[in-house]
């Protein structure tokens, strides 16, 4: 990896993690041109911080599980692969790559766990779809891309009130709302 700047951490090449991370306000950005694997197990509360992936390589997480703030993709990035487990964001998603840029193993699970406000955007159907997605933690999640997919959609009893997004959303397999009569919305934007 290059040398942190100005709180941020730019990162080329393979990235190790081992012991605790303390995430600062600034962003790690993957960069690498070539293929790159984020090895270890970055959990805790958004313990990677704010995320950024760039760079025409491919990205993968080759652990269970990882846990950040804000989770964007790119226009300029390879494909990113999600950890095998769970993913924790709980700041904001975008993919900007596209449908090749985000992909979900059929037994991961995307968790949207923000206290805070979060938005979900980008491009969210075909490949890019998010697989099982669970919104917990009281702020509410909005879907600003008018498209989204998933294989399972699922609403915690913790969560904030999830906004659809406007035009559609494809849940392949299972739906459940343990939030009540608040817990899920139409997005008229």
């Amino acid at each position: 990896p290059s040398a942190a700047t100005g709180g941020n951490f730019f990162v080329a090449a393979n990235l190790t993690l081992s012991g605790t991370i303390t995430p600062g306000t600034g962003t790690t950005t993957f960069e690498g041109s070539s293929a790159q694997s984020i090895t270890g197990t970055p959990v805790g509360n958004a313990a990677l911080g704010n995320v950024s992936f760039e760079g025409a390589g491919t990205k993968s997480f080759t652990g269970a599980y990882a846990s950040t703030s804000n989770f964007i993709i790119q226009s300029t990035s390879g494909a990113v692969s999600a950890p095998s487990g769970l993913l924790y964001i709980s700041g904001n998603y975008v993919n900007n790559s596209g449908t090749d840029g985000f992909t979900s193993s059929n037994t991961g699970t995307t968790t949207f766990s923000g206290t805070s406000a979060q938005t979900i955007g980008g491009t969210l159907t075909d490949a890019a779809r998010l697989g099982t997605t669970t919104f917990e933690g009281a702020g509410t999640k909005t879907f600003v891309a008018a498209n989204a997919s998933t294989s399972n959609f699922i609403v915690d009893s913790t969560s904030g009130t999830v906004y659809a997004p406007s035009d559609y959303l494809s849940i392949t397999n299972n739906y459940r709302n343990n939030s009540g009569t608040d817990g899920f919305a139409h997005n008229s934007a």
